[in-house]
């Protein structure tokens, strides 16, 4: 995992990149890649902090906040470009992708969080059933033992 610093600098860069690019009126698609990847490592770490960090949590909340912002604005000067040069429907189509990757990936997190559950039980149920066996063992080899005991102490 990126450190928070370098996260937000590295963003930071790309924002300032896809704003120049807007500007010129070029076709930026690198990077618009760029972008969305920054924006993916943005939220991210704002959903799960990483704990080792030189800022305060204010500070990280405070930057994180504001750079989500930026981000957005900037995700929506990308879309109003793709709809200058004629091609709205390319940016429908991404939108649709990026909507279905989404869907995909947290329906692929619950079933791996589900098979991890599974075999988890999995495991709780097998060395319960092997604790169960060592103290059945257990019970018979005292019942042995006594009985052996007893047979001893009834010959003399």
């Amino acid at each position: 995992m990126i450190d928070p610093i370098t996260l937000i600098a590295t963003a930071r860069a790309t924002i300032a990149g896809v704003k120049q690019a807007i500007a010129l009126g070029k076709d930026a698609s690198e990077l618009f890649h760029q972008f969305f990847d920054a924006k993916d490592a943005v939220m991210k770490e704002k959903a799960k902090p990483t704990k080792k960090s030189l800022q305060s949590v204010n500070a990280q909340a405070m930057q994180f906040i504001q750079l989500a912002e930026e981000m957005q604005q900037i995700e929506e000067q990308i879309k109003i470009s793709f709809m200058r040069r004629g091609k709205t429907n390319l940016w429908m189509d991404f939108l649709r992708e990026r909507n279905r990757i989404v869907a995909q990936n947290k329906a692929d997190e619950i079933e791996a969080d589900k098979a991890k559950a599974k075999r988890a039980k999995e495991i709780e149920e097998v060395v319960t059933v092997v604790l169960l066996a060592i103290c059945v063992a257990l019970v018979v080899t005292l019942v042995a033992w006594g009985t052996m005991e007893y047979v001893d102490f009834m010959r003399k």
